[in-house]
């Protein structure tokens, strides 16, 4: 979360920074045509992270939103469910 006066370029370096910090052993980060330039430049020499600049077209976003869709499943936790005989769940309680 930044500021409103903070520019979508201001916190790619603070999101990057904390990337690496955090995240050693990535080397290759995608981002859209709009950080392109300096931005790359920086991640490179300063953070020794390859930012590659990726076109936008229908089957970017089908495999962005299958990673998201795989992402929570994985993340989900398991929930029990209750079986028909309810008995078992009020001698748990």
């Amino acid at each position: 979360m930044t500021a409103g006066s903070t520019t979508g370029r201001q916190a790619a370096d603070l999101l990057l920074v904390g990337l690496r910090a955090r995240f050693r052993k990535v080397t290759l980060v995608g981002a859209d045509g709009g950080y392109r330039g300096r931005l790359v430049t920086w991640a490179k020499g300063k953070l020794q992270l390859t930012l590659e600049i990726v076109k936008r077209s229908s089957e970017t976003f089908i495999y962005f939103s299958q990673a998201m869709l795989m992402s929570r499943r994985l993340a989900r936790r398991a929930v029990p469910v209750p079986s028909a005989d309810w008995s078992s769940w009020e001698a748990a309680a």
